[in-house]
């Protein structure tokens, strides 16, 4: 699945979420850029961004930046214990021709 967030900085929070079956990927990459000219265009400043999950559980534990507040994240961070350090990242699509792919890695020493 496909998932186009809206997420104001600012304020630290997720403005709207949107899901896509992932045969409606040409949709999303659409939707993306209708947005982002929507925005620019009324001089909002939000990150848009399109992210692929396998369902929005998924997108919430790799993701957890646009759900979460850093607080939440830290308190979660800490249980993991000091010498271990979580990177949330996943699949992130930054253009219609770029894809990155990481996953969640925890290194202890």
């Amino acid at each position: 699945m496909f998932f186009l967030l809206e997420y104001d900085r600012r304020k630290g929070k997720l403005v709207d979420i949107a899901s896509f079956h992932n045969v409606d990927r040409t949709k999303a990459e659409n939707q993306r850029l209708v947005l982002e000219m929507e925005l620019h265009k009324l001089h909002v400043d939000r990150e848009v961004v399109l992210l692929e999950a396998s369902n929005e559980d998924a997108l919430r534990r790799t993701h957890r930046r646009y759900f979460e507040n850093a607080r939440q994240i830290g308190q979660s961070v800490r249980k993991l214990g000091s010498s271990c350090f979580l990177y949330d990242i996943g699949v992130v699509l930054f253009t219609p021709f770029q894809l990155g792919l990481v996953t969640h890695m925890c290194f202890r020493d």
